[in-house]
Order: C-alpha cells, then structure tokens, then sequence
C-alpha cells in the first residue's frame, strides 16, 4: 500500500498539527501517513505483540503515543479473538466472527483459535485525557458501531471500515455520524485509498449503494464522514 496514497487521501481530512485517534493501530500501517499530514497519534491498539511492536517504532516519536487497549461503548473487559499473532482480523465481535467464517472472507481453513481479555475504554475518555480529535480511523473487525456508541465528541471527521456481512452496522455508523454532525459522506474500496465518488453524497445516496454491493462478499473499504462536502483527491 502506498504511503503516498494514503497521505493524499487523509490530507483532504488532516491539516498540520491536528491530533488522530488510530482506532485498532494493528502493526501501524495508517500511522506514517498521519505523521505525514502533520499529524499528532493517538494509536489505540489492543494485541500486545502489536503494542509491543508499534512502541518499538515510536519509542523516540513524541508525536505518536501508544495505547494498548480497544475501544467501546463502555469501560470494562471483553474477549478478543484472533487467529495468530500480529492478527491483522482480530476481532472483539462474535457476529463478525460467525458472518465472515461462513462466508471464509479470510480463508476457508482461518481458525479464531487463540484469544485474550483485553481492556475496553470509551474514545471520550481519550478525549479527556489528549484533546478532541480532528480525524478518527476506526479499523476494528466489526466492532465499528461499539466504538462510536462511546464517543460523544465533534470530529472534522472519521473513518470506519466497512464488509458486507456487517451491512446493518454500517448503516447504523452512518446513523450515528449524523448525531455527531458528520453528514457527508465518501466510500473507498479495498486498500485503494481513492475515493468512489467525484463529491461526498448524504446517508440517504451512500446506503442504497453499500446494499447493493453486498452482493459481493470478498468486497470491503472505508466509509468516510465529515462536516463539510469534499472533493476527490
């Protein structure tokens, strides 16, 4: 995936000196990008391997800081469940778990057979702690509208990924950003990191489409929400 790319995307988000929440860090392949923007991180990540890992690259980069935890509607303890270390598909959701085995997303012979406590928190309570956020990456395995459920906050905007097997919860983010002022709306697909459309469209033209591209189940990407309409990068 290219950083370049990437930069590109999320510049039309992120402006010098802003500060990003990385909701499910995973090994950081978002992070560059941000720093790139001129951004400050706040990498929300819960595998400790994966903690481990970033805290290695960012050891000496006072513009990232490392939290290992996931992230929900409320402070407390779920398991995660995951295939292997480093798990890229590690996922807090027994929903997304059962949909994507059943339609072997990952692979037909995937077996979620390692998994860990880890510790929830709210992304308001990061924002007690660092600030308000100006972009948010949220990447987390189906767990997308417990992450927002926890926030209350007034982001320029934020991304969630988005599969078909969990077409409901995506809708229902897209609910959500509306209550948070996020009412224009982008789509990209896989790790291209362009966006589908020429100018944001509203919940009302974006939902009629992600259901009819669940009709492919490998298809997967980001839905992007902001405040202002934006053009394409």
């Amino acid at each position: 995936m290219s950083t370049l790319a990437q930069k590109l995307l999320y510049s039309n988000f992120i402006a010098e000196g802003d500060l990003v929440f990385d909701v499910g860090a995973n090994s950081g392949n978002r992070i560059q990008a941000f720093l790139e923007c001129g951004a400050n991180v706040i990498a929300i990540e819960p595998q400790p391997d994966c903690v481990a890992h970033l805290r290695a690259i960012y050891c000496n980069n006072k513009s990232v800081i490392v939290i290992e935890a996931a992230a929900g509607r409320a402070t407390r303890t779920q398991r995660l469940h995951r295939a292997k270390p480093l798990d890229p598909a590690a996922s807090l959701s027994e929903e997304f778990i059962s949909k994507t085995s059943r339609t072997t997303r990952f692979s037909k012979n995937r077996k979620w057979a390692e998994s860990m406590e880890v510790r929830l928190i709210t992304l308001d309570s990061l924002v007690r702690q660092f600030g308000s956020p100006s972009f948010i990456k949220i990447d987390v395995e189906g767990f997308e509208e417990e992450v927002l459920a926890g926030f209350s906050g007034e982001p320029r905007a934020l991304s969630f990924e988005w599969t078909p097997e969990m077409l409901d919860h995506a809708i229902h983010c897209m609910i959500r950003c509306e209550t948070l002022g996020l009412r224009h709306f982008h789509i990209s697909f896989g790790e291209g990191m362009r966006f589908c459309h020429k100018a944001s469209v509203s919940r009302a033209q974006m939902e009629p489409l992600i259901r009819q591209l669940a009709d492919d189940p490998f298809l997967f990407g980001d839905i992007y929400a902001s405040k202002p309409p934006l053009g394409r990068h």
